[in-house]
């Protein structure tokens, strides 16, 4: 298929490109689960993040993204070829995680960011529900992924230049999270359908935090 090929040679042209200028490290790649899909829940605080996952951790990751790039001249191109999903951050609209829902159930990997946004402050740094909503609605595992090395990576990066030295950024994995062993060992209820309707919201957020402090862990 044309577009799969176009995507892999994206891909091995950034690839190629990032090498020149990072030396990329990723850590504990035997944690990403075998044979099945998940959620990479990331901490952003460069626009380098969605590429850095895409080209060195999958090439498949669908990421949640906000709705201005697909607007944008240019990435619209990319975020549309690696079939990213719109949210508009200012009017949420449930059509955006029904759509992440629908293709995690159809073996997609998708991306969320929990802080909703870039964050290089982390005393700013809050969890969204988003990440939550995923894993209760599809029962797939939250991978927590810490990117180490890149804020304000541009300073840094034309300093490390100069003296010829690559600029290093981590990729590291963390242990998968279960929204039902979450569940079970918080509340003692072995299954997610039993909980009440009222009580969501308030663990939909306890979740999110989790998986937030599980990232910077």
């Amino acid at each position: 298929m044309l577009k799969n090929k176009l995507k892999l040679f994206i891909i091995k042209i950034t690839k190629l490109f990032i090498s020149l200028f990072f030396k990329i490290i990723i850590q504990n790649v035997d944690k990403l689960p075998k044979g099945d899909n998940y959620i990479v829940a990331s901490n952003h605080s460069s626009y380098l993040d969605p590429p850095l996952l895409i080209v060195f951790l999958n090439n498949n990751i669908n990421f949640i993204a906000k709705k201005e790039l697909f607007k944008t001249f240019f990435i619209s191109f990319f975020v549309k070829l690696y079939d990213s999903i719109s949210v508009d951050r200012d009017n949420f609209n449930p059509i955006t995680l029904k759509e992440a829902i629908k293709r995690l159930k159809n073996n997609k990997i998708v991306g969320i960011f929990p802080e909703g946004t870039r964050v290089k402050d982390l005393s700013k740094s809050k969890a969204y529900p988003g990440v939550s909503i995923l894993a209760y609605y599809t029962n797939k595992l939250v991978i927590p992924i810490k990117i180490e090395g890149n804020i304000n990576w541009k300073s840094q990066l034309f300093k490390n230049l100069l003296k010829f030295k690559k600029h290093n950024i981590n990729i590291i994995i963390k242990d998968p999270i279960s929204f039902k062993d979450f569940v079970k060992d918080k509340y003692n209820i072995g299954n997610i359908n039993e909980l009440p309707k009222d009580k969501l919201k308030e663990i939909f957020e306890e979740f999110a935090d989790f998986v937030l402090k599980k990232i910077y862990e």
